[in-house]
């Protein structure tokens, strides 16, 4: 197997882990902007919601620019919104944090899933694609508990920008 598939492992893992981040933490984001846990939680719905509809289009996109190029690029937007969303001085402005997240994530884990199938032939491809899947499952898994332990230590804010620097 090639060594590029860790490498796209691990962009499912930042991908996943960024995406289930808030959830624990819906209670002190909801203390600090001073609303009701019911509209904290709507930035679950904003990051999934998201994550579903970029997902035909930055499909389609890749196919034309590149799925490297593509991936590099959310990920690096996955980045920078972790960041902002740190930074954020409203609810609005981690709302709109959220839903790039949930942009860069829906660009990530199905550009990662087709460039792993293009790299590999025919015969190794459900492999190659459980290799990217090994990525993405503890990421889903770790989301929310590493967020309520770092939670704990620094707050939301705190949560955000580790992920940011992930």
């Amino acid at each position: 197997m090639l060594p590029i598939l860790n490498v796209i492992a691990m962009t499912t893992f930042a991908a996943a882990l960024s995406s289930r981040s808030m959830d624990p933490v819906l209670t002190l984001v909801s203390g600090d902007f001073g609303i009701s846990i019911a509209t904290a939680a709507s930035l679950s719905s904003a990051v999934a919601l998201s994550f579903a509809f970029a997902q035909p289009i930055l499909g389609a996109v890749a196919d034309i620019y590149g799925k490297a190029r593509l991936m590099i690029l959310c990920l690096a937007l996955l980045g920078a919104a972790c960041a902002f969303g740190a930074l954020a001085t409203s609810f609005e402005m981690l709302f709109v944090s959220r839903i790039l997240v949930g942009i860069a994530a829906g660009g990530t884990f199905p550009v990662a899933m087709g460039l792993a199938s293009d790299l590999v032939p025919t015969a190794q491809r459900q492999v190659a694609l459980g290799r990217v899947l090994s990525g993405a499952m503890p990421g889903n898994l770790l989301g929310a508990t590493a967020a309520g332990i770092i939670a704990d230590f620094t707050g939301w804010r705190g949560v955000l920008a580790v992920l940011g620097a992930i």
